[in-house]
């Protein structure tokens, strides 16, 4: 058997070949299903669906099983057009819709539960698989259809209630047989290599047994439902005989007591009134009979006289009459013999017909006539009555005078009965009912034309069976045909029994067949293998001689290269310069190379034979020999595999340090140790050096580390001197050439500190001390912030500064704030350095922050200049240590060449990278990219104080710097006089002291707001001193502590802050940055309002504050005057770019460009400027378009006042 994709129905790809592929296959199965369909219909007997037999069911199934559940719609529609076959309507179509939905449910059925039993392949799995299958797929599978089909045709009202279940059972047994038989029938049939198709052989004898079973069970069907029929009709023409005769009856018995009637008036003189009432009292009452009349034959000349006597009987009115055209009575015409109605039963009606002449119609006048000529009773055909207006039969029954003479002469009269006729056949009707059947009673009398009487058959049905009778002369003939089907198929109990004989017939059959076609496949593959085999056996044997013939040749060649690799080992071991020696499990030497000579002074065969405990001195010996007897007795591998130090002994006899490895073999069933010994005397000396050497360059590093905090403090501490006084000698007003003669000490006093703050960096770094601290930060912020603080820088440069900040950056990060800053600092710094001075082209800068990655974070900053460039050939270098590009970088623009170095080393620390790309002549462009960490923004805090200590709350008197008392601790002259002539011009009272001891005694002793010491001082130094105070303070009020001093290493601001200090402040320090440390915890009256804004009385900024930029750049009026007169030709600029992005509806242009004038508004000192920018920003950030455009309007006039107010701060000179 076979398996393909095709036949799992797999289909792997949507391409139209694909799909053009299923539609054909589709519509195949479709049109199998339908012409199967039709075939069997021509077998149905019940509701005109159900077949005994449906093999559309089977090729369905066979179908879906060939080419996949994906060909479902051609079931569906085949199915459809099955049922549009018989009922080809719309309501049949939506019925048959639905019948084919469940058709299609139970195909899929019993596909699924095939491929579950026969298993992936769809391959069988002995008897009991095939049976389970079968059982699976049909039985149980078609009980789907049927249901579903049974219940909608119910609901439909294509079937009886009554019928449901031979409806179901008959439909079952039908789509079970369809599966059963036609399933694998056509399975065995298909083209192709499917399953259950045996290879090999011919699938015609396999499906032989299958078609002949089918048409046997088909074949018995039929007989037995011809049968069941037969029986069924004879059955019934039975009981129509038995109604007809008991009707023919009923119409005799009313007929009789009329004729009865006419005989007793033929054997009387006379009737009177009263005796004809008593007399037809007793059959009057009968419902087929509506009245009874004496109609005596009155001549012309009798008239007269029968009127004068009914008028003395009592009715006056009684006058021999006939009806007009209208139906109203009337007196009759003169004729030569009248018939009027004398007596009448029943008694509501005598009044009215009493003298009506029944002569007076044709119909009438013809039905006596024939009477009197046949002497019988002879009925009329129905007309209607003269004042009841009803249809009903007359039937006249002519009375003779009894007399001797055989003629009887002309009639005395006729009884005239007038017949109901429904109620005639009234009874004959409710036996045909209750029997089931309907009638049709029709009047055939010759002459005549036929019409119907009574019955529900229509006129077009032609009755099988049908009986004439003839009453009162006319021909009346009784139609019946049952109201039900005679028969149902599956209603008896032999056709029950057939219906459970077939399923039992076909299981077996399809069992046997396909158990017989699956043993024949696996036969004929075990044989069709097992002649494989031999044909591949006998092919072997041919080989099997050349083959050994060859193993022995390779054998003896293997032996040969065995020999000579036995030979290569042994020459590789000869000249191996360490010693391997082999012993057993005694130890006793089995094999030694020749490298034992001059390692030990012994030659290879003074050893061999040997215990190994000879080569080792005594302590050895014993640990050695209980190393091995431990091995042996435990399994512990403490000397296997390792390797140890051991002390063999020479031939000479002293003792020689070499290093023993053992390992273990087994060779013939036996156990041996190989040692392998080394020398290891050259190793020790190196090594010794190495550790000499190590230790040798960390004194070094220790003292170069000692070095560099001594010149750093002994250079701080003059530079502290030099750095102070120019700030102090900065605030007296000076002629230009004096304050250009101070900026230029200021500058190059920076440019020293600078050089001096990177080489401490730089060794920081290179001895692995620099600590990187991960703490919360904003980086836009920081990146913004950094910018506007070198702008000025820039623009007195030349040079354009621009940075942007993607959108997506998040708000805070984790980092080192102050190294991040460092680099993008230097960064910057180079760009603007190498990018300006040049008047031919200006300058330009560009930072940008991006994200390169989310998860994880990686944010890159590039920084782009279009300065002078970097030779290709200097690219390598630009990261080296104390080197620049060319030698004349440093003599045009300065530095040390530490710049770079040292940010790619933060970098690094950072776990980050430094790229650089120039082009000579265009510029350069730097990229950094660092790994961040997103965090949550921190709350807002104040410093935080050392471990265990409260937070330090400055304090909250608002009293002038001259009411604070500050006390001084420096040893240093230079620096005490710095000291004192910063803080006089700062206004503040001040004690000194000279070391930590005499500043002890005046804490005690005086009362001061603020402690600035220095750290290294004779007696008791900075630490002590805070120490002590912290001690003594005890939970009283914690006075403030700042440090000032020339140690700027990382390592002594974190011993400061755990002795107790507050601030950690360098030298030299300048006079803004002493300001604002002392302001922090001397806050002023100015601060202390800006601490407590709820008690301000003006909350609005100011429009321009002239000290903003002083606290930023210093006192250098020169300088600020450039910042001023740049910031007021950009802010032209930005005002037009703001309003034009503002009437192009750009609200991401209005929001970046507020962005960026808000931060240089702030730092030039144009608060409200700057705060309606955040407003403009926030704005543009939630959408708030009227909040944007009342801002935009304040905006105008805002700009042009703050343009204004600078104007005539530069007009007047007042910049500080």
């Amino acid at each position: 058997m076979t398996d393909s994709k095709e036949t799992m129905g797999v289909d792997d790809s949507p391409s139209p070949i694909r799909r053009l592929e299923l539609i054909r296959k589709s519509l195949t199965i479709a049109g199998l299903y339908a012409l199967a369909g039709f075939a069997a219909l021509l077998l149905t007997h019940s509701s005109g669906y159900a077949s005994p037999i449906w093999p559309a069911a089977g090729i369905a199934v066979a179908a879906l099983l060939a080419w996949g559940p994906r060909c479902w719609p051609g079931v569906w529609l085949g199915s459809l057009l099955a049922h549009l076959w018989l009922y080809p309507s719309l309501p049949g179509a939506g019925i048959g819709a639905l019948l084919a939905t469940a058709t299609t449910l139970q195909c899929l059925l019993a596909t699924a539960l095939a491929r579950r039993y026969l298993g992936g392949s769809l391959m069988l799995a002995g008897d009991r698989g095939l049976a389970t299958c079968l059982l699976a797929s049909g039985p149980l599978s078609c009980t789907v259809a049927p249901t579903l089909g049974s219940a909608l045709m119910l609901a439909a009202g294509r079937i009886e209630a009554d019928n449901l279940l031979n409806e179901w059972l008959f439909w079952w047994t039908g789509d079970t047989l369809g599966v059963l038989l036609f399933a694998p029938l056509a399975r065995l049939l298909w083209p192709g290599a499917q399953p259950l198709r045996i290879t090999g052989v011919g699938n015609y004898r396999f499906a032989l047994p299958l078609l002949i079973t089918a048409i046997l069970l088909v074949v018995g069907h039929l007989g037995l439902s011809q049968l069941e029929e037969l029986r069924a009709r004879s059955e019934a023409r039975k009981l129509m005989e038995v109604i007809s005769d008991s009707g023919s009856r009923e119409l005799a018995e009313t007929l009789y007591p009329l004729m009865g009637l006419a005989h007793f008036i033929a054997a009387s003189q006379e009737v009177t009134r009263d005796e004809f009432r008593y007399y037809t009292r007793s059959f009057i009452s009968r419902p087929a009979i509506l009245s009874v009349d004496w109609a005596p034959r009155i001549t012309g000349a009798q008239r007269p006289a029968l009127e004068a006597a009914a008028a003395l009987g009592g009715f006056p009115a009684f006058r021999i009459s006939d009806l007009d055209s209208a139906a109203r009575l009337r007196p009759a015409g003169d004729r030569d013999e009248y018939f009027p109605v004398l007596f009448n039963e029943q008694v509501e009606m005598s009044e009215t017909v009493l003298g009506l002449d029944h002569a007076f119609e044709q119909p009438r006048r013809e039905a006596m006539r024939l009477a009197l000529d046949q002497g019988l009773a002879i009925a009329t055909d129905r007309i209607r009555l003269a004042r009841t207006q009803r249809r009903a039969s007359l039937v006249f029954i002519p009375v003779h005078q009894l007399g001797q003479s055989t003629d009887p002469g002309p009639p005395t009269g006729f009884v005239v009965g007038v017949l109901d006729i429904e109620q005639l056949f009234a009874p004959l009707l409710a036996m045909a009912r209750e029997s089931q059947l309907a009638l049709r009673i029709t009047d055939i009398t010759p002459g005549a034309a036929p019409s119907n009487l009574i019955g529900a058959l229509s006129a077009g049905t032609h009755s099988d069976w049908r009986h004439d009778f003839e009453i009162g002369g006319r021909t009346w003939r009784l139609e019946m045909e049952p109201e039900m089907p005679l028969w149902q198929p599956g209603s008896t109990t032999e056709g029950r029994l057939f219906l459970g004989f077939s399923i039992f017939t076909a299981f077996l059959a399809v069992f046997a067949t396909l158990s017989s076609a699956e043993r024949h496949s696996l036969v004929s593959s075990q044989v069709a293998v097992q002649t494989a085999q031999l044909h591949q056996a006998a092919s072997q044997l041919g080989t099997l001689n050349s083959e050994l013939q060859q193993r022995i040749e390779e054998r003896s060649q293997a032996l040969a290269e065995l020999h000579a690799k036995q030979e290569e080992i042994r020459a590789v071991l000869d000249h191996l310069l360490e010693c391997v020696i082999t012993i057993d499990s005694r130890g006793i030497v089995h094999s030694v190379n020749p490298a034992i000579e001059p390692l030990l002074g012994y030659r290879r065969e003074e050893l061999l034979g040997r215990s190994v405990s000879c080569l080792l001195t005594s302590p050895q010996r014993d640990q050695h020999n209980g190393d091995i007897e431990h091995y042996l007795r435990t399994g512990d591998q403490r000397i296997i595999g390792t390797t140890r130090e051991v002390s063999v002994r020479h031939k000479d006899g002293h003792a020689v340090d070499l290093e023993l490895s053992v390992s273990e073999y087994r060779a013939h069933g036996e156990r041996f140790f190989i040692g392998t010994l080394r020398d290891i005397r050259e190793q020790r000396a190196l090594i010794a050096s190495l550790t000499q050497a190590r230790e040798d360059a960390e004194q070094a590093s220790r003292a170069k580390s000692a070095f560099l905090a001594a010149m750093s403090h002994e250079i701080r501490t003059p530079m502290n001197g030099v750095v102070g006084l120019i700030d102090v000698l900065a605030q007296d007003q000076l002629s230009p050439h004096q304050a250009d003669l101070i900026k230029a000490i200021r500058d190059s006093s920076g440019n020293l500190l600078g050089v001096i703050d990177d080489i401490l960096d730089f060794s920081r770094i290179e001895a692995g001390k620099l600590e990187i601290e991960h703490e919360p930060l904003q980086l836009a912020e920081l990146v913004d912030n950094l910018c506007n603080t070198l702008r000025p820088l820039a623009s007195s440069q030349g040079v354009t500064l621009i940075h942007t900040l993607a959108a997506d950056l998040p708000a805070w990060v984790a980092s080192d704030a102050m190294r991040l800053r460092q680099i993008l600092y230097n960064l910057i710094g180079n760009a603007i350095k190498f990018s300006g001075g040049r008047s031919a082209r200006p300058g330009r800068v560009v930072v940008q922050v991006r994200t390169v990655g989310r998860k994880p974070l990686r944010v890159a900053i590039s920084v782009a200049d279009n300065g002078i460039g970097i030779a290709p050939e200097h690219l390598g270098n630009l990261f080296t240590p104390f080197t620049q590009a060319e030698t004349s970088t440093t003599r045009r623009f300065g530095g040390s060449g530490l710049g770079l170095a040292i940010c790619q080393r933060l970098v690094e620390l950072l776990d980050g990278e430094i790229r650089v790309a120039s082009t000579q002549g265009s510029g350069t462009l730097f990229n950094v990219e660092l790994p961040l960490e997103v965090v949550e923004a921190p709350q807002a805090a104040g410093r935080p104080a050392a471990a265990g200590e409260e937070p330090l709350t400055p304090l909250p008197e608002p009293d002038a710097p001259s009411r604070r008392h500050i006390l001084v601790v420096e040893d240093d002259l230079l620096n005490r006089k710095v000291i004192q002539q910063q803080l006089a011009l700062l206004s503040y009272r001040f004690d000194m002291a000279g070391n930590g001891a005499e500043a002890l005694a005046m804490w005690r002793a005086g009362d001061y707001d603020l402690i600035l010491t220095d750290l290294h001082m004779p007696e008791m130094d900075g630490y002590q001193l805070a120490e002590r105070i912290r001690s003594e303070e005890a939970g009283q009020r914690r006075i403030p502590i700042l440090t000032l001093t020339a140690n700027a290493l990382r390592g002594e601001a974190t011993r400061a802050q755990e002795a107790g200090m507050d601030e950690y402040l360098t030298k030299p320090i300048r006079l803004a940055t002493l300001r604002a440390a002392l302001q922090r915890w001397l806050p002023g009256p100015e601060a202390a309002a800006a601490e407590t804004p709820a008690c301000a009385t003006d909350a609005t900024p100011a429009l321009l504050d002239p000290t903003a930029l002083a606290a930023l750049v210093g006192e250098d009026r020169q300088l600020i005057r450039e910042i001023l007169g740049d910031y007021r030709n950009a802010l032209g600029s930005l005002q037009e770019q703001v309003l034009h992005a503002f009437t192009q509806d750009d609200l991401a242009a209005v929001g970046a460009l507020a962005h960026r004038l808000k931060s240089s508004s702030r730092a030039v000192g144009a608060a409200r400027l700057g705060q309606l920018c955040e407003t403009l920003e926030q704005a543009v950030k939630h959408g708030d378009h009227a909040a944007l455009e009342r801002g935009i309007d304040e905006f105008r006039s805002l700009c042009a006042a703050t343009g204004a107010g600078i104007e005539r701060l530069l007009e007047a000179g007042d910049t500080a």
